[in-house]
């Protein structure tokens, strides 16, 4: 992924929470919503969000969805 604008569709196009795979998909989008990872992520999980993060731009605390 190289944008905000495409990992943000990446999060709706998976499954949701409650389906099988539908966690990472939703604490993904809370990670681009917010700028952080929710308090269930796993310390990988939580790797690969900072990592997303520093490639995409705008940067998650700064993007358009960020409260």
């Amino acid at each position: 992924m190289s944008s905000f604008k495409e990992a943000w569709k990446f999060t709706q196009s998976g499954p949701h929470s409650g389906e099988p795979g539908g966690t990472l998909y939703t604490n993904l989008g809370y990670y681009l919503n917010y700028g952080l990872s929710p308090d269930g992520a796993r310390q990988w999980e939580k790797a690969l969000h900072t990592e997303l993060g520093e490639k995409l731009s705008p940067t998650p605390a700064k993007s358009p969805h960020a409260r």
